[in-house]
């Protein structure tokens, strides 16, 4: 379960023990007990700590029947020059900008309950072609860069997707994917159980 206590901050609990996600510093930290304590039992700010609507992931894109899109060309160009833009704009710019400027719902197509079935194909499609042409990508990959790179990809074809991070602990490390709904978009459903949901955009 995620909290919001601030647009910027928010934090998890982990075997009872809350983990912080500050965007603006771009960093995740703990707090000594005692101040864990107390922030927890501030009555001041328990007003203001409200549950981060982080939808259970019940599915994954990666185990559904492939399809054979590949894209080809034009899409490898596209990937391409998505993912570079996006890792200069990490480079370049604090993180609560690039965040910033991640597609809106609102700019995103509607689709009614008729076009279910075609809407998952299109999103199975457009996932898989992105999947496909991104390792030939000559930039490393990282979870984010790529979360970011795919979220602003399935804008262009209509699909509003959400960037969810997620932490674990002992040793702690952190994660993101990108999920639509209950559906993770660019990971196994395995492993993103393996981390305790902290934000989502």
């Amino acid at each position: 379960m995620a909290f919001s206590i601030t647009p910027d901050l928010s934090f998890c609990l982990i075997d009872g023990n809350p983990i912080f996600l500050d965007i603006e510093a771009d960093r995740y930290f703990t707090l000594p007990s005692d101040r864990t304590d107390a922030l927890l039992a501030e009555q001041s700010l328990g007003a203001t700590i409200e549950e981060l609507p982080i939808q259970s992931s019940t599915c994954s894109i990666l185990e559904l029947p492939t399809l054979e899109s590949s894209g080809g060309l034009p899409a490898f160009l596209e990937v391409a020059a998505i993912t570079l833009s996006v890792r200069l704009q990490l480079k370049r710019k604090r993180l609560r900008l690039v965040l910033d400027e991640l597609p809106s719902r609102a700019s995103q197509g509607n689709f009614g309950a008729t076009d279910a079935v075609d809407e998952e194909g299109s999103l199975l499609r457009a996932c898989t072609i992105f999947r496909r042409a991104r390792p030939h990508v000559p930039i490393p990959t990282r979870c984010l860069l790529d979360s970011i790179s795919l979220i602003h990809f399935l804008a262009r074809r209509g699909f509003h997707s959400d960037l969810v991070f997620g932490v674990t602990t002992d040793p702690f490390t952190a994660h993101s994917w990108v999920q639509r709904g209950n559906m993770v978009l660019n990971d196994t459903l395995g492993n993103t159980r393996t981390y305790t949901p902290i934000k989502v955009i």
